[in-house]
């Protein structure tokens, strides 16, 4: 569900006019990390946070100097402690 709510969410920002895209980890980690820029925001979606194709983006999105904003249900996760 998460992929569904990131679309949603990525369409109702391009909607008000902010540049967004939806970029599912899988396709991230295959090439088209490459869209992503140094002023972007990541906002990170995991009911878990402990998906693996999520946490094979972070190191990437720190070298790119790309804020990450993570919304999971679990604070101690992996990707909710960040």
């Amino acid at each position: 569900k998460a992929g569904i709510i990131g679309q949603k969410l990525s369409a109702t920002l391009a909607s008000t006019g902010t540049r967004s895209f939806f970029l599912h980890p899988t396709e991230a980690v295959h090439g088209d990390l490459g869209r992503v820029r140094a002023d972007d925001v990541a906002l990170l979606l995991s009911q878990s946070g402990e998906t693996d194709e999520l946490l094979r983006l972070l190191p990437s999105f720190r070298e790119l100097n790309v804020p990450i904003v993570a919304m999971t249900a679990r604070s101690t996760s992996r990707l909710g402690a960040g």
